[in-house]
């Protein structure tokens, strides 16, 4: 780094920032004094016997004293029991830095016991206080060295730009570079992640023992900046866009700029998440550890939307109006919708938590209800998270119990279960109408045999639970249930509760009116264009994709063969036919379903499975993905003979080269040369069918719809694909929504699919998982693409907009991606071209 880019970087952002989080309330020191004789820094300006010293124990031990007083104010910890307590952070029994990180965070959230005086029992001490009056010390310290293990003197020692101290103990660490060096954020994060020994491959090159009481990791060069999580990815650092709760008026008048003035990143992000209420908020909150699927342990920090957004749906459950208090409906809830992958299970989380930290709304009863299995398996285990009782309600009759009682806990219900017997089929919908809407009918449709339609009023209102008003009612996937018979019986069972539905997809404009009747005003839209720009999901890209194979009512045999082979000449057709003499052999190349699992599979192994990641197919019915994972076996198998009986010639051959010296190469050829180097990933690879059974199936579905061996299926699926080797899920209707799985790449439609399913089904593609997924692709078989546009239009001009921008097609791509996402598409069925080589061998 030049000595102007030095320059830059202490001016242009550090000092900007040691300003801005002055104005907010935090102490500026100088990380180590410089001896005037030697002209070296020394530690002890901050109270510090060593460089490998990261604690500030003189303020440690003031904020114990200061924190843990008795009932009548007086002192009773002495210098031992302050010892007992400095020695649980300085001393963790965990041996990983994620789990010291796990382990010293619930003591700086919940404390820790420590001998109590004259013989009493243990008492609680607390590092942190957590309310305004607590008096916390909050420090910033610019140029903090810190010796690892192994410095030696003045070499091998780090020095990160700007640390937090809360009560002596380091929160935050700041990494600023300046704006006019190459790419500064990934230079900032690189070296964040080499203090902290997090780098790829590990190494030990940094200082683990600064980063054991972290809560947050920033990057900065003041134009833009990011945060992210002791176990993030480099990906993973998102921007901080929003100061919420705090206004922009208050921002402004902080930096002392004009009232119209733009903050830039850094400013947001320090206004928004290092304002100290905010930043203790965040740790007690809006923090968890959590195992990814692919089983390593992670600690999940809040989004700006998800902080956002609990603050909006809380300020609005204490200041809103009851039912009683307005005299028709309930006040204090609203809409969240947040779009497809942008965390809104933890946003749950973090709002169920947060309410719990409020005195006023501690006595609330939370129910969150699902209309899904799945959902509910997903939605209960991430809500374990929320740290307190919960109770799943596993039947009708559990469902009204654990309702009926009024206590702080937390249940999950299926909204299924609100019937008045347990026997009664949960498909047995009635859709309730009021007098000027008729029913959705289209010319000479009939209604589902399942779905009734009934005005309100003709139906007995099902009882009354609880009449509480203390009660809050979390709906997820709000835009689906929230107009059937079973919602109405959730609103007759709850009378006077509060409600907030979270949705995952813009509310369709025929229903808005019907939405805000239930739920109230929005309290927060984060879109999928904000979600994008933050890199927080990746572009889906949609391709409609015809096969030759797909010959409707061909009639006879002839007719499949010449809508095959139409382009070659009668000479070669008639070798050809000879070539294949036998019907069987030419009819199972010709039929549609094989040629679509063969054209699925090529795709996916010509650009998905080179980069790790995995896929669904959606099939038209249960039967036909049982038959699919049959197809795509038998598709496998094929490639791998073709790929024997070529070994010779394709163990020669370099597919990037043929690309490059014969573009006009034959497409089979190519193909095989880039399967080649990963045969014996192909050789592993499997394919499995998740859809749901009933108690008449035939054996052979059965057979795909144990619960837990599909839990297991969706369970390796999550992994990746170096991991497990279940690289295709084939389903029905399963795992379309709400299901999140990072390897997934990759969707194959062959089913009709329209409306909020067909938007919600495609964005599974769309969650981030590092460098090498930068799109998801949906691969449209079917032709639902004019569905897709029908989708689009159920929504409002603003809501289309922001869908439109996040659904692209190849040419609004990069040059480069283009390119690549040409030859990802330009793959066609090679049946002509094979035979053409068997008919003249």
């Amino acid at each position: 780094m030049s000595q102007q880019d030095r320059l830059d970087e202490l001016h242009v952002v550090e000092l900007p920032l040691l300003a801005q989080l002055g104005a907010m309330g935090w102490q500026h020191v100088e990380g180590a004094d410089e001896d005037a004789a030697s002209g070296r820094k020394t530690c002890q300006l901050l109270g510090r016997t060593s460089f490998q010293q990261t604690l500030l124990r003189d303020r440690v031990q003031a904020a114990l004293r200061r924190l843990n007083r008795d009932a009548e104010g007086a002192d009773w910890l002495d210098d031992r029991r302050i010892e007992e307590a400095i020695s649980q952070l300085e001393r963790p029994t965990a041996r990983d830095l994620i789990a010291i990180n796990e382990e010293l965070h619930s003591k700086l959230v919940n404390g820790v016991y420590v001998s109590g005086p004259a013989g009493e029992r243990e008492r609680l001490v607390r590092f942190i206080g957590f309310e305004p009056e607590d008096g916390n010390d909050f420090l910033a310290v610019n140029q903090f060295r810190v010796d690892p293990p192994g410095a030696v003197g003045d070499r091998g020692f780090i020095v990160p730009d700007i640390l937090l101290f809360v009560n002596g103990i380091p929160l935050v660490v700041i990494e600023a570079k300046s704006p006019a060096v190459t790419d500064p954020l990934a230079s900032a994060i690189d070296q964040l992640r080499r203090y902290a020994n997090r780098r790829d491959p590990p190494s030990q090159e940094g200082a683990e023992r600064l980063f054991w009481t972290n809560q947050l990791l920033i990057a900065t060069c003041y134009y833009e900046a990011r945060v992210g999580s002791l176990s993030a990815r480099p990906d993973d650092f998102l921007p901080w866009r929003d100061p919420s709760p705090v206004s922009l008026k208050q921002v402004r008048g902080e930096l002392r700029k004009a009232a119209n003035a733009e903050l830039v990143q850094q400013e947001t992000l320090a206004a928004g998440l290092l304002r100290p209420a905010h930043l203790l908020d965040a740790l007690r909150a809006f923090t968890v550890f959590m195992t990814t699927d692919e089983g390593l342990r992670i600690k999940a920090i809040p989004r700006y939307q998800q902080f956002r957004s609990v603050h909006l749906a809380l300020e609005r459950l204490r200041s809103g109006k009851t039912r009683r208090q307005d005299g028709l409906t309930d006040r204090r809830g609203g809409i969240i919708w947040h779009t497809q992958g942008s965390g809104k299970s933890l946003t749950m989380v973090f709002l169920i938590r947060k309410l719990r930290t409020i005195p006023a709304l501690r006595r609330f009863k939370i129910v969150v209800v699902t209309d899904r299995t799945d959902l509910e398996d997903q939605l209960s285990n991430t809500a374990k998270l929320a740290g307190q009782v919960m109770r799943v309600a596993t039947s009708a009759e559990a469902a009204r119990a654990h309702l009926s009682r009024q206590e702080p806990d937390l249940v999950f219900v299926m909204i299924q279960k609100l019937q008045d017997r347990d026997h009664q089929d949960a498909r047995d919908e009635i859709v309730f109408l009021v007098e000027s809407e008729p029913a959705a009918l289209t010319d000479g449709e009939q209604p589902s045999p399942r779905t009734l339609s009934a005005k309100l009023g003709e139906r007995p209102a099902f009882p009354v639970l609880n009449p509480s008003e203390d009660v809050l009612i979390l709906i997820d996937e709000a835009h689906r249930s929230h107009t059937s018979g079973l919602h109405q019986n959730l609103l007759d069972a709850l009378p006077n509760a509060a409600r907030i539905g979270l949705t995952g997809t813009p509310i369709e404009e025929k229903s808005k009116k019907k939405t805000r009747e239930i739920f109230g005003a929005y309290i927060d839209r984060y879109l999928l264009r904000d979600a994008e720009a933050d890199g927080a999901i990746v572009k889906i890209l949609y391709q409609g994709r015809e096969l030759k194979a797909m010959v409707r009512d061909s009639g006879t045999l002839d007719r499949l063969f010449n809508a095959y082979f139409a382009a070659e000449s009668p000479a070669l057709r008639e070798a050809i036919k000879n070539r294949h003499a036998t019907r069987a052999g030419v009819l199972n190349a010709a039929e549609p379903r094989q040629a679509k699992a063969r054209d699925v599979l090529r795709h996916y192994i010509a650009n998905i499975l080179p980069n790790g990641f995995k896929a669904q197919l959606v099939a038209s019915s249960r039967e036909l993905a049982v038959h699919y994972v049959e197809a795509l076996e038998a598709a496998r198998d094929d490639l791998l003979n073709a790929i024997e009986g070529m070994a010779e010639m394709l163990e020669k051959l370099d597919p990037n080269a043929l690309q490059a010296t014969e573009p006009d190469a034959d497409d089979e050829l190519a193909f095989l040369a880039g399967a080649w180097p990963h045969r014996g990933l192909i050789k592993r690879q499997e394919f499995a069918a998740v859809i749901s059974v009933e108690h008449n199936d035939l054996p052979h579905l059965k057979a795909w719809g144990e619960p837990s061996t599909t839990k297991q299926r969706i369970a390796r699926f999550k992994k990746p694909l170096a991991q497990d080797p279940l690289a295709i899920l084939v389903v029905k209707s399963k795992l379309l929504t709400g299901f999140d799985a990072k390897v997934e790449q990759a969707m194959y439609l062959d089913r009709a699919m329209s409306g909020t399913e067909l938007l919600q089904a495609i964005a599974r593609t769309n969650r981030t998982a590092g460098e090498a997924k930068r799109f998801g692709i949906v691969v449209d078989y079917y032709g639902v693409g004019k569905n897709l546009t029908d989708a689009l239009a159920l929504y409002d001009a603003e809501d289309r907009e922001d869908l439109h921008a996040g659904i692209g097609r190849p040419p609004s791509l990069s040059p480069s991606q283009a390119g690549r996402w040409g030859r990802i598409l330009s793959a066609r069925a090679s049946l002509s071209a094979q035979a053409h080589r068997s008919a003249i061998a």
